[in-house]
């Protein structure tokens, strides 16, 4: 926490850093110790300094929890220990918060400094121009993420609901299984054919997951685990198995799709309060879990299965979009579909539900793949192409006639005119290249960038 008296500058390029604190070589580049941070606190404030043995791979999530945990302020904000921050840049966040009072956090723009490659460079300016404001931010979050989760402040309210969501606070607590044995678990992850007892947590569980609003997620021993969780990463305690993730992907990602599921609004400020050290080693470029594949699946997760926020839930959909992008989008949906309880998709297919109820699993799961394979259709489509009216209404009734075959009955509650019980479908417009998607916008017939009908995926 930084005094306040005095006030923060307005230029970026007033905080000038010397050439060894830009480098990212690590021969060049000398550390803060924490004795020089002990003598440069703030007068008044405390400087604790904890320590974590990191589980499997990552120790990053274990600390954040720990971190949190043994926070008391209100607002909570962190700082990577090789990136750089302006002098009193937390200042300048809390009094965005104060000015704005119907956000749960806000963030910043964000600089490169260190290994400079265009990449990273073209994804920052879109993280910090297009993603400006809090209704961009929750649009773009299926493209990436729409912040760097580490330039942020937010409110001890917001972390807390990030923590009790779901894991432990809502179905950890009561029994119950969602038919043919399957637990339907509360954030929308489990296992296919999984029946686990999901007895009530123990208080001691509930105050665990009230602490821990970070998830750090990865593949270990074939089985995702959770290591920011410091007593129980792989979610072996009996009550808490439903609630194991099947999912593994990049902490910010994940911060990020769960903040938006639950409707947490995140503002931004036009000032340029964090560098970001690039380099690399970098776990950015490096992790298999940061891969494309570990991101779209990430994103499929809370489009269709997270118990909040899943836009595309209960819908059919149709992915807009040409090649290898296309075929990926509409492959990792449909297998979702098929393969994830935590979709629901089985109740929308009364055949798959009536032959799962009757124990028969391999034609319930024949009749579940061929029922997400009209659910979701891909379409060729190049961005520039025109597309009337006409063009929609004849895509419309081909979905139509396909969930009419496979015997797919969507919900008519939120939609219309979609067929397979009503709803409209859901158009998917898998395009990353800002030239591509301004394309779409111009020549797409009805397409509603502030709507719930249209989104674009990379």
């Amino acid at each position: 926490v930084e005094d306040e008296e005095e006030d923060e500058e307005d230029d970026d390029d007033a905080h000038a850093f010397p050439p060894d604190r830009l480098a990212w070589e690590s021969d060049k580049v000398v550390p803060t110790s924490v004795a020089a941070a002990v003598r440069a606190r703030v007068r008044g404030n405390t400087l604790v300094v904890l320590t974590v043995a990191p589980f499997g791979r990552s120790g990053q999530g274990k600390a954040l929890n720990l971190a949190y945990a043994r926070a008391r302020g209100t607002l909570v904000g962190e700082m990577e220990s090789d990136d750089l921050r302006p002098p009193r840049a937390f200042v300048a966040l809390a009094r965005a918060l104060d000015a704005n009072p119907g956000w749960d956090g806000v963030t910043s723009r964000v600089a490169l400094v260190g290994w400079d490659r265009p990449g990273m460079a073209r994804w920052t300016r879109w993280m910090n121009e297009a993603c400006a404001d809090p209704e961009a931010m929750a649009r773009g979050r299926f493209l990436e993420i729409p912040a760097l989760r580490a330039s942020g402040v937010y409110r001890r309210s917001a972390m807390r609901a990030l923590a009790t969501d779901a894991e432990v606070m809502m179905e950890a607590t009561a029994a119950g299984s969602r038919g043919a044995g399957v637990v339907e678990p509360a954030t929308g992850e489990g296992t296919r054919g999984e029946s686990v007892d999901a007895a009530a947590a123990t208080a001691a569980e509930i105050d665990e997951a009230a602490a821990s609003p970070y998830r750090d997620l990865w593949m270990i021993d074939d089985a995702v685990a959770d290591c920011a969780h410091a007593t129980d990463p792989t979610y072996a305690l009996p009550s808490r198995q439903s609630l194991r993730p099947t999912g593994w992907w990049p902490v910010d990602a994940d911060f990020w799709h769960r903040w938006f599921a639950l409707g947490l609004v995140v503002g931004k400020v036009p000032k340029t309060l964090y560098l970001w050290r690039q380099y690399p080693a970098q776990s950015t470029r490096t992790h298999d879990r940061c891969s494309l594949a570990r991101l779209r699946a990430c994103k499929v997760h809370f489009l269709l299965c997270a118990k909040s926020g899943a836009i595309a839930r209960g819908r059919p959909i149709q992915v807009w979009g040409t090649g290898e992008t296309l075929r990926a989008w509409a492959s990792e949906l449909r297998d979702a579909l098929a393969t994830r309880p935590a979709c629901a998709f089985v109740d929308a297919v009364p055949a798959a539900r009536k032959a799962a109820d009757a124990g028969d699993a391999t034609r319930a799961e024949e009749l579940l793949v061929a029922a997400a394979r009209a659910a979701v259709r891909e379409i060729e489509y190049k961005p520039g192409a025109p597309v009337g009216t006409a063009r929609v209404r004849e895509e419309d009734e081909k979905t139509r006639a396909g969930l009419d075959a496979a015997g797919v009955r969507f919900s008519s509650a939120g939609g219309g005119g979609g067929g397979g019980g009503g709803r409209a479908p859901l158009r998917l417009f898998a395009f990353g290249m800002a030239k591509a998607r301004a394309k779409v916008m111009d020549t797409f017939a009805g397409f509603d960038e502030n709507g719930g009908d249209h989104w674009f995926v990379a």
